[in-house]
C-alpha cells in the first residue's frame, strides 16, 4: 500500500473506506487503515462472518470482497452495469446480494463469485436489502414505493409491501416481520404471515433514512430532522439523539453499547446507547457519510463516503 499521504492525492476523487479502532472503553480512537478501489462513491458496507472479511459496494457498479487483515480484494462481484446502493449477505443463503440503480437484484454465490440469478420487478432504484435470520427470504427496498419480499430458492417474489413515497432501508425483526422507513417521517412494521397488518410508527418530522437493531435489541432509526429516535415494544418513540445535522447513516456495535452516525455533513458520532451520552465525533469530510459498519467482534468502525480523504484522527472521550 502507498502512504497515507500519496494515497490521499491518489484518491481525492476516489471512494474511501476508513477504518477506526476504538481502544479500551472506548476513550480514544485512531484511525488504522484506508482501503481505496472503488472508482467514485461508496455506499454500502457489510463486514461478513466474523469480521475477517468486507462487502464494499458503490457507484462504479462493482461489490468488492475485502481481507480485512491485508486490505487486499479478494474478488469482486459484478459489474452490474451501474451504481450499487446496497449489499448484504448471508451465510445461511451463500449468498451475496446487490442492490442497483435501475431497480434490479443481483444474487451471487458468496464463495465462488458466480452469477446466481437476478430479481427483477423493481421500477426505479432499489436502495436496501435485508435477508431473514435463516436466509431464505430477502427484502429490497426501492425509490418506486415498494418493498418486495423475495424466496432465496426460487427467486419468486414472496410478498410486496406498498407505500405512499420512496424506501431506504428494510430490516427483518424476526423470521415473520420487516421494517421499514423511508421518506415519508414513518416507521413500519410489516407482517408476513398476514400481508394487510402494518403497524405506522411516527415521531420523526423528516425523511428517515437508515435501520440499526432488530430482533432481540431495540429499534433505532435516523433521520434528516437530525436525530436518531429508539423504538420499544410498546412503539412508543423513546427520548430522541439530537446529532445536529442531518443524519444519513447508522450502525450498533456487536454488544449494542455504542451506536455510530454519520451525517450529510460528513460528521461521525458515536452514542453511548444507554445513557444517551456522546460519546466521541469528527468531521470525517466536507461530503456525507454514506454508511458505517461495526467490527462484529472488535470495537472497529468503517465508515464510508465519497470524499477520498485519508485522514488520520483520534476521538477523545
Amino acid at each position: 500500500l502507498m502512504s497515507q499521504g500519496a494515497q490521499a492525492a491518489r484518491c481525492f476523487d476516489e471512494a474511501v473506506a476508513k477504518a477506526v479502532n476504538f481502544l479500551g472503553d472506548a476513550d480514544t480512537g485512531q484511525q488504522q487503515a484506508v482501503w481505496s478501489g472503488h472508482a467514485g462513491t461508496v455506499y454500502g458496507l457489510e463486514f461478513l462472518a466474523r469480521g475477517s472479511r468486507l462487502l464494499s459496494a458503490g457507484r462504479d457498479g462493482v461489490v468488492r470482497l475485502w481481507d480485512v487483515g491485508t486490505r487486499q480484494v479478494i474478488r469482486g462481484y459484478g459489474p452490474v452495469g451501474d451504481s450499487v446502493y446496497g449489499v448484504a449477505s448471508s451465510s445461511q443463503a451463500g449468498l451475496v446480494a446487490a442492490a442497483s440503480r435501475d431497480g434490479t437484484v443481483w444474487l451471487w454465490d458468496a464463495e465462488t463469485g458466480a452469477d446466481r440469478g437476478k430479481l427483477r420487478g423493481h421500477r426505479q432504484r432499489c436502495f436496501g436489502l435485508a435477508f431473514s435470520p435463516d436466509g431464505s427470504l430477502l427484502a429490497s427496498a426501492s425509490e418506486d414505493q415498494t418493498v418486495r419480499v423475495w424466496e432465496c430458492e426460487s427467486r419468486r417474489e414472496h410478498r410486496r409491501f406498498d407505500h405512499p413515497g420512496r424506501v431506504n432501508a428494510v430490516r427483518f425483526c424476526g423470521p415473520q416481520q420487516v421494517v421499514t422507513v423511508g421518506g415519508d417521517t414513518v416507521l413500519r412494521c410489516w407482517s408476513l404471515v398476514a400481508p394487510g397488518m402494518v403497524r405506522n410508527l411516527a415521531g420523526h418530522r423528516g425523511a428517515v433514512w437508515a435501520i440499526a437493531g432488530g430482533n432481540d435489541r431495540p429499534l433505532l432509526t435516523v433521520s434528516a430532522d437530525g436525530t436518531v429516535r429508539r423504538w420499544d415494544a410498546t412503539g412508543d418513540p423513546q427520548p430522541r439523539l439530537a446529532v445536529g445535522a442531518a443524519v444519513k447513516a447508522t450502525a450498533a456495535s456487536a454488544d449494542a453499547r455504542l451506536l455510530a452516525v454519520g451525517t450529510f455533513t460528513g460528521v461521525v458520532q458515536i452514542w453511548d446507547g444507554a445513557s444517551g451520552r456522546l460519546v466521541a465525533q469528527r468531521q470525517v469530510s466536507d461530503r456525507a457519510i454514506n454508511g458505517v459498519a461495526w467490527h462484529p467482534q472488535r470495537l472497529e468502525l468503517l465508515v464510508a463516503g465519497a470524499d477520498g480523504m485519508a485522514d488520520r484522527f483520534r476521538l477523545q472521550q
